[in-house]
Formats: structure tokens, sequence, C-alpha cells
């Protein structure tokens, strides 16, 4: 786990942000290196863009520095205010 690292977005909107960008064909997941876990989203630690146990989505910081550099590019706006996300998709 890496230590302290800060992003411009709480871990508590990690799944959600995930969700948007999944549920908008704007992410491309990596290979599921354990199909027989894929789906098991009930887990306590299951990772919805590994697609695997070990970690929970929330801490993820591949995805989450993913996110970040999205975010960084305006490819991904929050509204953190107003509760709201939006994405730009002339971008992905």
């Amino acid at each position: 786990m890496r230590a302290n690292k800060q992003y411009s977005f709480k871990d508590e909107h990690v799944i959600s942000l995930f969700k948007l960008l999944h549920k908008s064909n704007k992410l491309k997941l990596p290979e599921a290196r354990r199909p027989k876990e894929v789906g098991r989203t009930v887990e306590p630690n299951y990772c919805l863009c590994h697609r695997m146990m070990g970690n929970r989505t929330k801490s993820c910081y591949i995805f989450k520095d993913v996110l970040q550099v999205v975010i960084e590019a305006n490819m991904l706006k929050l509204h953190l205010d107003q509760k709201k996300v939006t994405t730009n998709p002339s971008i992905w």
C-alpha cells in the first residue's frame, strides 16, 4: 500500500467514479488474472477494477492513480460541493 498519497477526490467517491466511467464505456479494465473471482462483488476485499479479491476498490491505488490522471487532464470534472460528477465524452 502506498503511504499518504494525496488525491483530489475522497475514497468514498472512488466506487461511484469507477461505476460512472465503466457504465459509460470510458474505462478499459485489465484482463482478469483470477477468472473464478470475477463477479464476487459482495466480498469485502473485492476490487471492481481488477475483478478479483485482494484489496477494496476504494483502496486500489492503481485505479486511483488512473482516476487522478483523468481528473488532472480535465477528462473528468468533480463538483464535490454539488456532489455531482460529470465526464467529457469527447475526450476518451
